[in-house]
């Protein structure tokens, strides 16, 4: 009688504990799931703001229109065409004569306020000439082409200043990824598939698995990991390329009765220092000293370790050390939709400028000189300064000034 009297209070007792777990393993769900949504919440609020472009199918990318907000850490803004809010083209004094800039990041003015550019800065200088700068951020002289061919035309200036260099040196993983109509076709693409990946990473088990694989070295050696003959990869626009790209934009200029200027920029000379005394040793025989200048910049200048590695490996080949050599030029690559590092010296693209200008009775304004003279108007590798920006406007405002009033003999619109 007593053990029948018990059974109903151990069975009250056993469905308690039943209870409880099963709330504990609801509670323990429920926070596992609050956690994973806590997680992915604050990945999202850590992600870097809306970025400042739009993938184009015809240009790679574009400044996209309406957007306000920090590009390379410097605010600006662009219209609903996306030009650059501060020129308007579309709004501009019909009187005054237009300039159109196209240009890299340079003539963009990366790291400097937007009233600080030489664009700007030139339209302060000669208040009679309205401005439109398309310089974009990564842009090579094909795209200039593409921008002028669209865009630019549709300003319909009577002065284009024309600077490129840098980005069409940088090195792309193969022939199909130089600059070109297919390689831009693509960039839908890339663009669904970062896309994709940003949402992948916001799973812990994603991160999880990834560290796991790493850690069996299961699919370590993925595409992030495999190298390339340094040695062997193509320039994004190859030397011949960026002729036919600026002869391109001449020809589409002369067409429509527009002048043309010619920017030369350069490298930072204190970065490319050595880089030159070891590739100018190499020209001359001189292996011991020319070692010696290339693995300096070997080891200090991240940006220029490309083309120093490259002539590093052909001193080693040449001296029967091939071991080296191969050691030297196999490297995992930088994977860009702009490119990687130089392949070319800047020395190389500006001939063809000079070249192209000679042949085309078009002025070349050596801005590159000017800034060598204060290597402390450099910010990095090739950006400048406020103050160099100041420079390049003084160098463009004597020329304009010589060209203007040259088309005002002649009935054109001039600088009042």
């Amino acid at each position: 009688m007593h053990e029948q009297s018990d059974r109903p209070v151990r069975r009250g007792v056993k469905d308690l504990l039943k209870g409880l777990l099963v709330a504990a393993l609801v509670l323990l769900v429920f926070e596992g799931l609050a956690r994973i949504a806590y997680t992915i919440s604050l990945n999202i609020s850590e992600r870097p703001g809306p970025e400042w472009y739009v993938y184009s199918s015809e240009l790679g990318w574009e400044p996209k229109p309406n957007f306000k907000g920090g590009v390379y850490g410097v605010h600006r803004e662009f219209d609903p065409g996306g030009y650059l809010s501060v020129d308007a083209p579309r709004s501009a004094d019909a009187k005054k004569v237009k300039v159109l800039f196209l240009g890299d990041s340079n003539t963009f003015g990366v790291l400097v306020p937007t009233e600080s550019t030489f664009v700007e800065q030139l339209k302060t200088l000669m208040p009679g000439i309205s401005a439109t700068n398309l310089g974009v951020p990564g842009y090579t002289s094909f795209q200039g082409y593409q921008t002028f061919a669209s865009k630019g035309l549709m300003v319909n200036p009577d002065i284009v200043v024309i600077s490129f260099n840098f980005n069409d040196r940088r090195y792309v993983l193969s022939a199909q990824d130089v600059d070109g109509v297919q390689t831009f076709k693509k960039s839908r693409e890339h663009e669904q598939l970062e896309r994709a990946t940003r949402l992948l990473k916001t799973s812990y088990l994603y991160r999880f698995i990834g560290v796991l694989f790493r850690k069996l070295n299961i699919a370590g050696d993925g595409l992030e990991n495999q190298k390339v003959r340094l040695d062997l990869l193509p320039a994004r626009v190859d030397p011949k390329g960026y002729r036919e790209n600026l002869v391109r934009m001449v020809k589409l200029a002369r067409s429509k009765n527009m002048e043309v200027i010619f920017l030369l920029l350069k490298d930072n000379p204190v970065q490319t220092h050595y880089l030159r005394k070891g590739i100018e040793s190499y020209n001359n025989s001189e292996f011991t000293s020319a070692t010696e200048y290339l693995k300096i910049t070997d080891s200090s200048q991240q940006w220029f370790s490309t083309l120093s590695r490259i002539y590093l490996a052909r001193i080693h080949a040449l001296q029967g050390r091939t071991d080296e050599a191969e050691k030297l030029l196999t490297a995992i690559p930088t994977r860009s939709l702009h490119g990687g590092s130089p392949v070319h010296l800047d020395t190389d693209y500006n001939r063809v400028m000079a070249s192209v200008a000679t042949e085309h009775s078009i002025e070349v304004i050596d801005a590159g000189r000017v800034l060598d003279e204060n290597p402390s108007d450099y910010l990095d590798f090739c950006h400048f300064n406020a103050n160099g920006h100041w420079k390049i406007a003084r160098l463009l405002r004597d020329r304009l000034t010589e060209v203007l009033s040259k088309r005002s003999g002649s009935g054109s619109r001039h600088v009042q």
